[in-house]
């Protein structure tokens, strides 16, 4: 897909679904997310669950401006994947946000989830690492159950009603 903005604005968001995802694509978004959640914070856990690859998963990035891997494609330095509900009833999920160290501070996990909020119909929800659940209150999130451990990491489950994303506390 196209970027979502002009040459000298801020960094694009880009998108593609599972169906329709580069493997050179898919393969920045699982690296990035490998340093993060597998190696930064030290959690050895099964990343490659297969949901990326569903045809109705939605898959969002932004890429480094000029920086590229070994294989010269751009670096990819944010990224979260959206998937559809699965069983009736059901919210969309959003996962797996996720921010390159060198490139936290920046707002591109904030741009994400604006864009997510914005192009998800209905509510969704997310299992928050709990240390981040004020900064998804900024978007309208809401606790909605006790907290619990997910890989040895403590979680809490939220979820947002359908509306315009807020923009307070979002970082």
């Amino acid at each position: 897909m196209q970027p979502t903005r002009p040459p000298t604005g801020p960094p694009a968001i880009h998108e593609a679904t599972g169906a329709d995802i580069s493997a050179s694509v898919l393969h920045g978004i699982l690296k990035l997310r490998s340093n993060v959640f597998i190696v930064e914070q030290e959690c050895a856990y099964d990343d490659i669950d297969g949901l990326d690859v569903l045809p109705t998963t939605r898959h969002l990035w932004i890429t480094h401006d000029t920086a590229t891997d070994a294989a010269g494609h751009p670096v990819i330095v944010a990224t979260l994947r959206i998937i559809d509900p699965i069983k009736p009833n059901a919210p969309t999920r959003i996962g797996r946000v996720a921010t390159d160290a060198r490139h936290r501070g920046n707002g591109l996990a904030s741009r994400l989830m604006t864009h997510a909020i914005a192009t998800t119909d209905g509510p969704t929800a997310l299992s928050a690492q709990a240390h981040l659940e004020s900064w998804y209150e900024g978007f309208g999130y809401q606790t909605t159950g006790p907290g619990y451990l997910e890989d040895g990491i403590p979680h809490v489950p939220m979820e947002r009603v359908a509306g315009p994303a807020s923009s307070s506390g979002a970082r």
